[in-house]
């Protein structure tokens, strides 16, 4: 409000005017806020001439309109004709994933939309996805892939366990006994409808031929698992150590390789009797 008054001065002396000015408070900010619009006050007394609230919005909403306020000297908020708003925000639609479904239509902040794949598919992404309050969706894009990676390759001398073959769906190879594998005994289906890695194969368990005593023999022609060979010395000398040895199942001989030692047998005996004398000393051993 505006105040005057003419101060009183002799003859021929100048009027003086005194004008006084007051300014006049606005009114209260938030009653002229719409809903979800939040206010800061950045400078000056709030309500009063010259103070400045900065608009926002609450958490998935946007601004419309102007972001500062100013009270000005007719006790009015700067707002202009069009009042600010806060807009809801929209994460856009999502689409139909091929071969598959959707549940949800709206696309508004906190709105979800869930998938399904049809019969004989499998669902790759998120299950479920939500607007988010950056007007992004969340998760990751949905896909329904044909889940068939075909039957694995067989394996001789073995077998295959599992019989799924959808994404994701694993097989573990194994080999018969007396055979060990090499090679990766687990598969996966993976979203190229093909198989991880490559077909193991199984080769026979081996122990190698154990080689020959000093002054020895090793009889035996099959040195695979379970197969037997026998240890014998040549004339004169006498066995020391298991006279033989089996192929176990960790590729190794069931025995070491013995030793023969050298012997002096008696002058009267036989051939019959000096089998029968070696055969007493070799057990002693």
């Amino acid at each position: 409000m505006n105040k005057a008054s003419v101060a009183e001065a002799g003859a021929g002396s100048p009027v003086v005017l005194i004008v006084a000015v007051t300014s006049v408070p606005c009114p209260s900010i938030e009653a002229q806020l719409s809903e979800h619009v939040l206010w800061r006050l950045v400078s000056g007394s709030l309500d009063e001439y010259g103070a400045q609230v900065l608009l926002s919005c609450s958490p998935g909403y946007y601004l419309e309109g102007q972001r500062l306020l100013r009270c000005q000297a007719n006790g009015t908020w700067s707002i202009g004709e069009e009042r600010p708003s806060c807009r809801v925000i929209s994460c856009g639609s999502l689409s139909f994933p091929p071969n598959g479904n959707k549940i949800g239509t709206l696309t508004a902040f906190g709105a979800t939309a869930i998938f399904t794949c049809n019969t004989g598919y499998t669902l790759v992404g998120s299950h479920v996805r939500e607007c988010l309050a950056n007007g992004l969706w969340s998760g990751s894009e949905t896909r329904c892939l044909a889940g068939h990676c075909g039957s694995p390759d067989p394996i001789v001398n073995g077998h295959i366990s599992g019989d799924g073959s959808s994404y994701r769906d694993t097989v573990v190879y194994q080999c018969k006994p007396g055979f060990r594998l090499v090679g990766t005994s687990v598969r996966i289906c993976l979203q190229d409808h093909k198989w991880s890695g490559q077909t193991p194969v199984c080769v026979p368990i081996t122990c190698g031929h154990p080689g020959n005593p000093a002054h020895g023999l090793t009889n035996g022609s099959e040195f695979n698992l379970n197969d037997l060979v026998n240890f014998t010395c040549h004339t004169g000398y006498l066995l020391q150590g298991a006279s033989r040895a089996q192929c176990r199942s960790n590729g190794q001989w069931s025995s070491p390789l013995p030793t023969c030692r050298a012997g002096a047998l008696p002058h009267s005996c036989t051939q019959h009797f000096c089998r029968r004398h070696l055969a007493r000393w070799s057990l002693r051993f």
